[in-house]
């Protein structure tokens, strides 16, 4: 039995509990305050599009069989949508209030098992974290989930707090980041072992935003133990490479100084296409030292846009190789400081100055 209702009664939504055979539900409830205690029973229902608050519509595509939407849900507790949260595919929140972390506040005891796609957007205030699991009520969340949209979620901090175990977003295929303007990176250098099929990446408007990989949970300790943990983990990260990243964007995020740290950008074999618009960028790929010249194959790029960048310099300002057979677009338009391909000296650690061109000679 499947049908597709707009309830606004108690009595009428009450009645849904006397269909035994019940197991497919296509509803929209427009107040939570008139869903009655116990209306969904998730053993039964195999397939369902839950909507609940006035804003949403039947719109958008639907490619999952367990659709939930919550909209303006302070008091989502109260009604125990945490039942359907088990085997939900297909998650949408809006307007979260007195919420810190997802994971916690929704009491999803097992991380959100079979959750493909979430969607967390308008939280003016309170939400800190998609996940912490320092305080969750469990250590591994999102084993399979696939994409990841994250808009006007103005607090913001991290995606993930805390350690991170191995099956926690193992299945991050794309992630979409929109005006999160407390956001200082997307994901750390120890989350990157986690994103081994994560292939698009986006952000647009984040007034913090420094860095998509960064590692300041071990930065801030001076202890020599902590020093050598870090070392560890970013040496771990180069046999972890994003290997199957195809597209990245970045727009209006005007305190990013780079992309990517050597370890990630050398990894970035399948990278097919790369816009970068309205940016703080100085290089593209961050100024480390490495022991030996570092040599980036980005064996599938074919598209690269670099617009509106006045304070890029260079592609990377240390001796290096890039190697781009397939390149077939190249807009670069308004990057002031980027005065040649072939001529662009920066200083180095030494008194000499070494000459750096965007791309090497001989190898796009």
């Amino acid at each position: 039995m499947a049908n597709s209702y707009k309830w606004r009664s108690k009595a009428i939504l009450a009645e849904l509990k006397e269909l035994p055979h019940l197991n497919s539900l296509h509803i929209h409830i427009p107040n939570a305050m008139i869903m009655p205690r116990n209306l969904f029973d998730p053993e039964k229902l195999e397939r369902y599009k839950i909507l609940i608050g006035e804003k949403w519509g039947w719109y958008g595509k639907y490619t999952t069989s367990r659709t939930l939407k919550i909209n303006n849900s302070h008091s989502f507790r109260s009604y125990e949508f945490d039942i359907l949260f088990e085997k939900v595919e297909d998650l949408y929140l809006d307007q979260l209030s007195g919420v810190e972390d997802v994971v916690e506040a929704l009491n999803s005891e097992k991380g959100f098992p079979e959750l493909k796609h979430l969607c967390v957007q308008n939280s003016w205030g309170d939400l800190l974290h998609i996940f912490n699991s320092e305080t969750a009520h469990c250590h591994t969340a999102f084993p399979v989930l696939e994409s990841l949209y994250l808009h006007k979620l103005k607090k913001l901090k991290k995606i993930c707090e805390g350690r991170l175990y191995a099956e926690s977003f193992t299945n991050l295929r794309t992630i979409i980041i929109r005006q999160c303007d407390e956001l200082e990176h997307v994901f750390s250098i120890s989350m990157a072992r986690n994103l081994s099929h994560l292939q698009e990446v986006e952000l647009t408007d984040c007034k913090n935003l420094k860095e998509i990989f960064g590692d300041e949970e071990i930065e801030e300790s001076t202890d020599h133990a902590d020093q050598k943990t870090r070392k560890i983990i970013k040496e771990s990260a180069k046999t972890s490479h994003i290997s199957k990243s195809r597209n990245c964007k970045g727009t209006e995020c005007w305190s990013m100084k780079n992309l990517f740290p050597v370890s990630i950008a050398l990894g970035l074999r399948q990278l097919k296409e790369l816009e970068i618009n309205s940016c703080g960028l100085e290089e593209i790929v961050a100024n480390e030292e490495v022991k030996v010249a570092a040599v980036f194959k980005f064996l599938k790029l074919d598209f690269l846009q670099l617009v509106d960048l006045p304070e890029l310099n260079s592609f990377y300002p240390r001796s290096h190789t890039t190697e781009l057979p397939l390149l077939k677009s190249l807009v670069v338009y308004h990057c002031h400081k980027l005065l040649s391909f072939q001529n662009r000296y920066v200083h180095s650690q030494s008194e000499n100055q070494t000459q750096h061109p965007l791309f090497s000679p001989g190898e796009v």
